[in-house]
């Protein structure tokens, strides 16, 4: 989760704060992320973790991108196409990968690197 917030924070000016914890008994299986928009409260949801590593941490980048996206603006953007990027796992890596040229932009987590 914090190679997805350094991305967020390394790109997005305006963010809201986001804090992840592992699901309590009766919350379900898995994360549960909350977002908190400055003094309005905030949201949450369950989340499943994925079968590997970076399966996972594509997952929660996926999850956390479409959140902003339909919140905010569309991110992550791919800088010489000016299209969204779709995290992805390329081998044993979650990256960033652009819909338009498809090619990889960044590693999770290296946004603007």
């Amino acid at each position: 989760m914090a190679l997805v917030e350094r991305d967020i924070h390394t790109t997005l000016p305006d963010r809201p704060a986001i804090e992840v914890r592992v699901a309590q008994e009766g919350e379900g299986e898995g994360l549960i992320i909350e977002f908190r928009e400055g003094d309005s409260g905030g949201w949450s949801t369950g989340w499943g973790l994925g079968s590997t590593p970076a399966g996972a941490l594509a997952a929660i980048a996926s999850y956390l991108q479409d959140f902003i996206t339909d919140n905010w603006r569309v991110w992550p953007v791919c800088a010489e196409h000016d299209r969204g990027l779709h995290a992805t796992v390329v081998g044993d890596a979650a990256v960033w990968q652009c819909s338009a040229g498809l090619h990889t932009t960044a590693r999770i987590g290296h946004l603007g690197a």
